[in-house]
């Protein structure tokens, strides 16, 4: 899909767009407008995708808005290496060229929700002193356990936005009960509660509300991993 034709689809949803033909441009248009979403290609002549995005997020930090614009990556490579590259940079997703009109209904369903946005903003669930105790105050393990859980992430989550493209409630089912169960055992009673929410969606076979649930997620393991990184979380 084209930009102008990816322009036009959003447009026929209902959406109003506003397109940049560069990587400067994007960063003008923003910095003069609120966006609810931001498409960013990431081969952008000039300031590519991912120059554009750290420019419009230390335009955001700048500012002290805490009211953040979901920057979703569309590339034309596949696979979690990519995946990876995209969160590191501070997108929050991605979708592949050519995207058509279910991944932009998924992209829009999984982080459109007001609610959902505003609940991911709290502060990180994380119970570091639960997890401790599981461990018998093991600090080496809980360490080890939360590097292997940074890694175990990131292809639950690539299997959950492959499941949805896919439409294989049975894939998204799975990654949901692994990662509830991980998040349980790891002091994150309330993140575990959104995945077991999930499985309990996918097995409706509601994708679109399923998109929702997901992009729920990946702003609350996003805070819930900032936490354990930084060996913080609850007491």
């Amino acid at each position: 899909m084209s930009q102008k034709l990816m322009v036009q689809t959003l447009e026929k949803m209902g959406m109003a767009v506003v397109s940049a033909n560069d990587g400067n441009e994007a960063l003008e248009r923003f910095a003069a407008d609120h966006f609810d979403l931001i498409f960013m290609d990431l081969a952008l002549p000039g300031m590519d995708g991912f120059a554009a995005t750290a420019a419009i997020l230390r335009h955001e930090n700048a500012s002290h808005d805490d009211d953040h614009a979901p920057i979703i990556a569309v590339t034309s490579h596949a696979g979690i290496k990519e995946h990876k590259r995209c969160l590191a940079a501070g997108m929050d997703s991605y979708i592949e060229k050519p995207a058509n009109l279910y991944q932009l209904q998924i992209a829009l369903r999984a982080f459109a929700n007001p609610d959902s946005l505003r609940l991911a903003r709290r502060p990180p669930t994380w119970n570091r002193a639960q997890a401790l105790e599981r461990l018998g105050g093991d600090e080496t393990l809980l360490s080890e356990l939360i590097a292997v859980f940074a890694e175990e992430k990131f292809r639950l989550v690539s299997q959950m936005d492959r499941a949805l493209l896919e439409r294989k409630p049975a894939l998204l089912q799975e990654a949901a009960r692994i990662l509830q169960a991980e998040l349980n055992y790891l002091g994150d009673s309330e993140v575990s509660e959104t995945a077991r929410k999930l499985e309990a969606t996918a097995g409706q076979t509601d994708f679109l509300a399923a998109a929702e649930m997901v992009g729920l997620l990946r702003f609350q393991l996003s805070a819930t991993n900032a936490a354990m990184s930084g060996n913080g979380g609850a007491s």
